[in-house]
């Protein structure tokens, strides 16, 4: 028998000063609730996070539950395959929070018991203090970290192939389908990674993406928390042929309808526009719908291509994709045109380049974009023209691109009616995010009234130039001008052809000699119109400026 051991003698303590100790306020996890009614944590509305946690442990359920509650979630406990089914029937759950020590257990539940997750996010939670320590940052600010990282890598292969896709609509796209269809958090984060590890297809041939092999490869080497690279491979086998996708249900795997999800909208978004030839139309939209149908079966089930066209449907894509999808740059430099289409292309429009003036007006009046970039470095002049035109569109954005920071030139071109100027250095990938933030902002076409014109300067953009652009582009306006001296003046188009003018007591053509003599010294603003004075003027519009001109000429080689 041992002999108790006799406790060390305790040495006398000494006296220190001690601060006030701090007093830590505490939940009061472990008492009841014995708070007034009105003051208690009610029941959590369906429509906010409801919670299951699943353990046998009671120091877990005794220690969560109470602050899940107290921080206004829904806390449901169940320790049993019976229970978890009982709990997900009763209430919508968003949350399973699983402990370490059913972990296996309910694996076995939705593998080999039929048990279904109902769309909640499932989640493994060890051990509290290590959950606590060993995640200093939340997921959600890991993830957007990845997917920075691999809209980088897109960025590259786009500008080596000389080609994009819409990944930011296709994105959008998967997790919308992803939610339908109650895919885990992590699956449907996978799923959006992959999509933007695609490389879109050449213009024109069967094929539905490049260099897929590169793509998987490159899944692997990211170490996601969910196999991207399965489900890559799945989807390609449907497009291949060689594996029909299941209807979803019970025994169908996340992965296999995460590849249906995203075969399915890498189809609408990138291989049918690649097999269009020219502007996308309303046509071509309602077209989309007839032609996803005509995939199921092969790339996805009839149950997901379904759903893939009420959710178009109920968020009103279709109804002007064409618009705000669409983007025209307008520029001789080929370098700068790849790299806008690159840069928009993942953001979700689509970039049409024009190479001059004269290709770019007639396509924005047949087919209106959500803006207009232009190179006005390269075009000069020629962009002034193009602006009066474009700003007559109602809810068009027009950019410039220039060269130089130069107060005066930017001055000038706000005045010509551009929305925004945009100096060097061209970071194409700002410039993208900026304008596309713009288009998706409130439409123009409400906030801007198309009958308020616009304004300019002459020595920004001279009488005759503006007078020639609107006739050449067959607009119905009035231009109301004023020199710096308080004099004023108006000249009226119908569909392009001068028939009226006035200035003081001078009308006529004489009018229009008079307001060329101003020069510089001069403002006007354009105003859409449909009636109109008694005409005045029966002279071409090309004689009435060649004579002008020539009389201003005249004028001051006798000075």
């Amino acid at each position: 028998m041992e002999t108790p051991r006799t406790p060390a003698p305790r040495q006398p303590e000494r006296s220190i000063e001690r601060p006030p100790a701090r007093r830590i306020e505490l939940p009061e996890v472990f008492t009841p609730d014995d708070r007034p009614v009105e003051d208690a944590v009610l029941e959590t509305p369906v429509d906010e996070r409801c919670v299951l946690l699943v353990t046998q442990s009671p120091a877990l359920q005794n220690f969560l539950v109470p602050i899940f509650r107290r921080e206004g979630s829904a806390a449901l406990v169940a320790s049993s395959r019976d229970e978890v089914a009982l709990a997900l029937s009763e209430q919508p759950v968003s949350h399973i929070l699983v402990a370490q020590d059913l972990v296996e257990s309910f694996s076995a539940w939705i593998t080999e018991g039929g048990l279904a997750s109902a769309g909640a996010e499932v989640s493994v939670l060890g051990p509290v203090s290590t959950s606590l320590m060993d995640n200093p940052v939340p997921y959600s600010k890991m993830f957007r970290a990845l997917m920075a990282t691999v809209q980088i890598l897109s960025d590259e292969r786009a500008a080596a192939v000389n080609g994009s896709a819409p990944y930011a609509l296709i994105a959008r796209d998967i997790a919308e389908l992803c939610h339908t269809f109650g895919l885990r958090r992590v699956a449907g984060d996978g799923t959006q990674l992959a999509a933007w590890l695609l490389i879109p297809p050449v213009a024109g041939t069967a094929a539905p993406f490049r260099d897929l092999a590169r793509s998987v490869t490159t899944a692997r080497t990211l170490n996601f928390p969910w196999r991207i690279d399965a489900m890559l491979e799945r989807m390609r086998s449907f497009y291949a042929g060689q594996n029909h996708p299941a209807a979803s249900g019970a025994q169908t795997g996340e992965i296999d309808i995460a590849a249906q999800i995203l075969a399915l909208a890498w189809y609408r978004h990138a291989v049918i526009p690649a097999a269009t030839v020219g502007p996308v139309t309303d046509a071509d939209h309602r077209n989309s719908k007839a032609k996803l149908r005509a995939v199921a079966g092969r790339l996805a089930s009839i149950e997901v291509v379904e759903a893939y066209i009420r959710l178009l449907e109920s968020s009103g894509q279709e109804a002007d994709a064409a618009k705000r999808q669409l983007v025209v740059a307008v520029t001789s430099n080929e370098d700068m045109a790849r790299d806008l289409s690159a840069s928009f292309g993942r953001l979700g429009l689509r970039v049409v380049h024009k190479r001059s003036m004269a290709d770019a007006r007639p396509y924005c009046e047949q087919l209106p974009p959500s803006a207009v970039i232009v190179d006005f470095a390269a075009l000069g002049m020629e962009a002034a023209r193009l602006s009066v035109v474009l700003r007559l569109i109602p809810g068009l954005l027009m950019y410039a691109l220039v060269d130089a920071v130069d107060p005066s030139v930017t001055l000038d071109l706000i005045d010509m009616g551009f929305d925004d100027v945009l100096p060097p250095p061209h970071d194409f990938g700002i410039i993208s995010a900026r304008v596309t933030r713009s288009v998706r902002q409130a439409k123009r076409s409400t906030t801007r009234d198309s009958h308020t014109g616009f304004r300019g300067t002459f020595s920004a953009l001279s009488f005759v130039d503006l007078v020639q652009s609107l006739a050449q582009s067959r607009k119905s306006v009035r231009v109301e001008l004023s020199r710096t001296d308080g004099e004023a003046a108006m000249v009226h188009l119908d569909e392009g052809r001068l028939m009226h003018a006035r200035a003081g007591e001078v009308q006529g053509v004489d009018a229009v000699y008079h307001v060329i003599t101003w020069g510089d010294e001069g403002t006007f603003m354009v105003v859409p119109v449909e009636a109109f004075p008694p005409a005045n003027i029966t002279d071409p519009v090309e004689r009435v400026l060649m004579e002008g001109c020539r009389r201003y000429d005249e004028s001051h080689a006798l000075r």
